[in-house]
């Protein structure tokens, strides 16, 4: 492949709500926050492409794409910024939805996938291997 296809710049991001129930969903929600005023701040655009809400009006789960602005000075690697994200995140709290005040441990799995610049890929066919089986 390329080099120019291999050089990643935008990047696709999933957040979901881990252990914890309604409060996770609320966690991945302000973590979902805290990406879209960061994105902003560094002039990205932001694309949802699929997202659940909860009963609470937390996430459940997911999906954006970020990118830099072709013009207004947008730029920047977004995936090399955002790729150190990537992993479990966990919050101790006292939730709203707490009546006893008692801290609760919620968690939300955030990934971070380079998307590929355009480009085209070609593939020899020599470097191929199809095998066929019949049961």
């Amino acid at each position: 492949m390329s080099e120019e296809i291999l050089q990643p710049q935008a990047a696709i991001i999933e957040i979901r709500a881990g252990a914890g129930g309604e409060e996770a969903a609320l966690f991945a929600a302000d973590l979902f926050r805290m990406y879209s005023k960061y994105s902003d701040s560094k002039n990205w655009k932001k694309t949802v492409l699929n997202c659940h809400y909860s009963e609470l009006g937390g996430i459940k789960q997911i999906i954006f794409e970020l990118t830099p602005h072709q013009r207004a000075g947008g730029g920047g690697e977004v995936f090399s910024e955002m790729e150190k994200e990537a992993g479990v995140h966990r919050v101790q709290r006292i939730p709203t939805t707490e009546k006893s005040g008692r801290i609760h441990t919620s968690t939300a799995s955030v990934a971070v996938l380079p998307k590929p610049r355009k480009g085209k890929i070609t593939i020899n066919p020599n470097d191929l291997k199809v095998d066929t089986y019949k049961a």
